[in-house]
């Protein structure tokens, strides 16, 4: 996720969805408290809505590798300063 995306729906705690055989979807949420899965339809559809929220908001594949590379480019040349900061 971008950095200038600021406030989104998967800052709040981690989260995963199983795609079960048989079409069932459960959710699993993990928080500083613990974790726990989610059974009920109506509330894994609560966390689908979440996921595709985010998903919405992500970079392309294209756009993600893009993004690393000029990330990692930064960072070597920030590390040829020599020295300590």
């Amino acid at each position: 996720m971008p950095s200038d995306t600021g406030a989104h729906a998967g800052l709040t705690c981690c989260f995963i969805l199983l795609a079960l055989p048989g079409g069932m979807t459960l959710a699993y949420s993990e928080d500083l408290t613990g974790g726990r899965f989610i059974e009920r339809p109506e509330d894994v559809g609560h966390w689908v809505l979440c996921y595709e929220s985010i998903k919405s908001s992500a970079l392309s594949v294209r756009q993600s590798a893009d993004l690393l590379r000029r990330i990692m480019k930064e960072d070597h040349h920030g590390s040829d300063q020599g020295g300590m900061a």
